[in-house]
């Protein structure tokens, strides 16, 4: 696969508000609004959030539901800012993520960015439009034709931080050799039709001509927003057989599991014993925690929390149902510091109790219209997996 990614102030704006975000694992673009400096804190803080949550989850972790709580967690995040006074008042952010395991692409979207896919010639809108002309369009009060020149096709129904709770569009995509992905901002959706952008993307050129050619094909037509672009190529790709999806689990096997148990058990106690701190090694011995084991699995400890002198006195217990990624930022925050502490019933019973993100079903997403849109001068990257 080759991407490459560009983004330009364009030919109206003097700050580029625009954002974006391209390895071989996470693609994204976010449009910030608010005025120059909240529409740049947006958009800055909903990319730096996502890119953090997906660069600390395990390989194998779900996508759907690690894109949903990242995005969950960003637009609390700008909310909370613009609410406080910590930030300025009004920023907001449209998101458009996405996250490639093997032959799956996982999208996360909120906003009137768009994500496109091109196949065989034709080209696909996969996201949603969050936008009084996008809901239009959908209910067929409009046209294609007259959403794209709609006077009002930027005003949003929905973005981050706009308000407290949200819930993102979360999508599942099976990709083929020959795909093409494009990820964008609507600095090139509203200046560029569908038409238009299915013929550039469609040529023969390389990646990174062919986001050259989109951003030039939207500062030609007026270039009247910021201009952000993210295109992943798999017209030459490899068999993606050769690849671990994300969201499958590989098998561990585990040699010599029951020594390794048998010795956590017994190290400590051995300890306790001979510091004579035998009511300690009660208190240990029925005391348990929720806490992270392997990085991102909740896990029920026996013992306390924390070490001294370098020891702990805790091993694991159980390991739950649950992921850490998976859970609200509330919840996770109880994990990380081991606030749930007591009894083995007790514990079982709160952990069990502890809030997940909540995702909608991962389907492909119904195309529908508009948007509006944080970097400076071009730029433009360019890579191959």
């Amino acid at each position: 696969m080759r991407y490459c990614s560009r983004t330009h102030v364009g030919k109206v704006r003097d700050k580029n508000e625009d954002v974006l975000y391209a390895n071989e694992r996470l693609f994204a673009v976010a449009d910030g609004m608010g005025g120059h400096r909240g529409g740049e804190i947006a958009s800055a803080t909903a990319i730096r959030m996502l890119s953090d949550a997906v660069g600390a989850a395990p390989g194998e972790a779900n996508a759907a539901r690690l894109l949903a709580g990242a995005i969950v967690s960003a637009n609390e995040e700008i909310y909370q800012s613009a609410h406080t006074g910590s930030g300025p008042s009004g920023m907001g952010t449209t998101l458009t993520a996405a996250m490639l395991g093997g032959d799956v692409l996982t999208i996360g979207h909120v906003g009137d960015s768009r994500a496109y896919l091109l196949r065989d010639g034709n080209l696909t809108q996969l996201t949603e439009d969050h936008s009084l002309v996008g809901e239009l369009y959908r209910s067929g009060k409009l046209s294609q034709e007259e959403a794209f020149a709609h006077p009002n096709r930027n005003v949003l129904t929905k973005a981050l931080g706009t308000s407290e709770d949200i819930t993102a569009d979360v999508g599942t995509h099976k990709l083929r050799p020959g795909d093409k992905v494009l990820l964008t901002t609507d600095g090139l959706t509203t200046m560029v039709p569908d038409e238009g952008i299915a013929r550039i993307l469609a040529g023969p050129e390389a990646a990174d001509e062919i986001c050259a050619k989109l951003v030039d094909a939207a500062n030609r037509a007026g270039g009247a927003d910021n201009i952000s672009v993210v295109l992943l190529d798999f017209s030459d790709d490899e068999p993606f057989a050769a690849r671990q999806p994300i969201g499958s689990k590989p098998r561990k096997t585990r040699k010599g599991g029951c020594g390794r148990t048998l010795a956590l058990i017994l190290l400590p106690v051995a300890l306790l014993a001979l510091l004579g701190a035998v009511g300690v090694y009660q208190v240990v011995a029925n005391t348990y925690y929720v806490g992270v084991a392997d990085g991102d699995q909740v896990t029920i400890f026996r013992g306390v929390p924390g070490s001294f002198m370098g020891l702990r006195y805790s091993q694991e217990y159980e390991q739950t149902s649950l992921v850490l990624h998976a859970l609200t930022p509330r919840a996770r925050q109880q994990v990380v510091d081991n606030e749930i502490v007591g009894d083995l019933t007790e514990v079982r019973e709160t952990a069990s109790r502890l809030e997940q993100v909540e995702i909608p079903e991962t389907k492909p997403l119904p195309p529908g219209h508009p948007p509006t849109g944080p970097s400076t001068e071009p730029t433009a990257t360019e890579q191959t997996i």
